[in-house]
């Protein structure tokens, strides 16, 4: 899981990947068949690949590297959008692991509350997701102060200092 959005995905590009630092740069985005820049000056940035992710991606290579661009396409070459990838990639995978469906948009927050529960640093969770603090913050508190309360519960911490800000 990335926590990229959507169309951060769809206008992966070889050139901005580097698979040895484990590193992307999100310089563009693909929406309704245009590159366009990213969403917001936050958006434009350099993210980590997981191991997992690098695996994914290196396997694509053989199928897309010499035919285009773009990192994610079609079986004719073309690069992926947003109804390629829900009618050819998504929905299978939620038939196949007989899950709820849920829209890819929601994969982002799903990253962004895992990484909150792990106790994440909240400035990577905001440089993953291409985001500000602020917007996390905003966005995710609801989630923080449960992470904190279960934390509290778990070690028996009735004042619930979990990352450290006291009473604050």
């Amino acid at each position: 899981m990335s926590g990229f959005r959507p169309e951060e995905n769809y206008g992966m590009q070889w050139e901005c990947l580097d698979l040895t630092a484990l590193t992307l740069e999100i310089k563009e985005v693909r929406t309704l068949g245009k590159l366009k820049d990213p969403k917001t000056e936050d958006a434009a940035r350099v993210v980590d690949i997981t191991p997992a992710m690098a695996k994914w991606i290196v396997a694509q290579k053989s199928r897309s590297a010499l035919r285009s661009k773009f990192v994610w396409v079609t079986v004719t070459g073309k690069p992926i959008d947003q109804s390629d990838f829900a009618r050819e990639v998504w929905k299978p995978l939620h038939e196949a692991a007989k899950v709820k469906y849920r829209p890819p948009r929601q994969a982002r927050h799903t990253f962004a509350t895992r990484h909150i529960d792990r106790g994440t640093e909240p400035r990577w969770i905001a440089v993953q997701m291409g985001t500000s603090l602020k917007m996390l913050f905003e966005t995710y508190t609801a989630q923080w102060n449960r992470a904190r309360d279960r934390k509290a519960q778990e070690t028996g911490n009735a004042r619930g200092h979990v990352y450290g800000h006291g009473d604050k």
